[in-house]
C-alpha cells in the first residue's frame, strides 16, 4: 500500500541568503501490524490478536528559515537554472482519525463486529524539520524541485508495540512543482 503526500508552501525570501517558509503537508502511513482486538456477537465479547491493515493520516503545519546556499556561494542571480538550499525550523503535527481494517484472512464468527483496541494520538504533536531543496527553473516562473527532509517529534509516540519512536522521526522525498510570484 503507497503512503499518500501533498503539500503546500509560501516563501518570502527578503534578503539575499536567508528567507522564511510555512507549509502545510498531509501525509498517511501504512502499516500491517498484529493488534489485539475485541470481537462482538450476539452482545458476547471476545478478545484476539490479529493481522490488521492500519493508515494514519496526519496534517502538519511548518514553519522553516530557508539558508540559500547557491547566493551564497555563487552571489546572487536571478537567470540561474539550479538552485540548493538549506530549510530548517519547528512543526506542530495532528493525527487524524486512523483507519483500520482486518485482514481477511483472520477466522471471524458470523455476524460480528469487531474493533481494535487502540486509539489515535489525540494531542498535537511538535518538534523540528530539516530538509535539502534543490531546484531547477524551466521558466522564469515556474519550476521543479525534488526536497529531503526529516520530521523529527519531541513527544514520546507509539505507533506499533515492537517499534520504538522515541523520538517519532519521518524521512519524507518530495518532489513538486514551483511557481514565483515575482
Amino acid at each position: 500500500i503507497m503512503n499518500m503526500n501533498g503539500a503546500f508552501a509560501f516563501e518570502y525570501q527578503p534578503l539575499k541568503y536567508f528567507g522564511i517558509r510555512l507549509k502545510t503537508d498531509y501525509t498517511t502511513h501504512n502499516f500491517n501490524d498484529v493488534w489485539a482486538y475485541t470481537e462482538s456477537v450476539n452482545g458476547l465479547r471476545f478478545e484476539y490478536e490479529g493481522l490488521w491493515h492500519l493508515k494514519f493520516k496526519v496534517i502538519n503545519g511548518i514553519c522553516d528559515l530557508k539558508f540559500d546556499l547557491s547566493n551564497m556561494i555563487h552571489g546572487y542571480n536571478p537567470y540561474r537554472k539550479w538552485d540548493i538550499a538549506l530549510y530548517g525550523g519547528v512543526l506542530m503535527s495532528k493525527h487524524l482519525p486512523f483507519e483500520t481494517e482486518l485482514n481477511e484472512g483472520e477466522l471471524r464468527l458470523q455476524g460480528s463486529t469487531v474493533s481494535v483496541g487502540r486509539s489515535y494520538p489525540k494531542d498535537i504533536l511538535y518538534g523540528i524539520h530539516a530538509a535539502l531543496n534543490g531546484k531547477y527553473s524551466i521558466t522564469r516562473r515556474w519550476g521543479v524541485f525534488a526536497e529531503l527532509g526529516v520530521k523529527i517529534h519531541q513527544n514520546v509516540y507509539i505507533w506499533a508495540p515492537q517499534i520504538d519512536y522515541n523520538p517519532l522521526r519521518v524521512l519524507d522525498l518530495e518532489c513538486g512543482v514551483s511557481f514565483k510570484i515575482r
